[in-house]
């Protein structure tokens, strides 16, 4: 659930409430995901599951030797 509240002053004030149930949103973001990150074949994950995980070690791996002193 989302919730979002506004407040307008137009002579009188106003406050404005919406409430939306995310359900939905995060379900097709899930299926959009799993589209992107497998192949439809395979069924199996593809380079974009590995890519960040391989990114993330080699800016680690660079930290860690610039911040080796020798």
């Amino acid at each position: 659930m989302e919730f979002s509240i506004s407040y307008l002053s137009l002579g009188s004030p106003i406050f404005a409430i919406v409430i939306r149930d995310l359900t939905k949103h995060k379900s097709e973001f899930q299926q959009l995901y799993q589209w992107a990150s497998t192949d439809c074949l395979t069924k199996l994950a593809n380079r974009r599951v590995f890519v960040p995980p391989c990114e993330l070690s080699g800016k680690l791996v660079q930290l860690q030797q610039s911040q080796s002193v020798w």
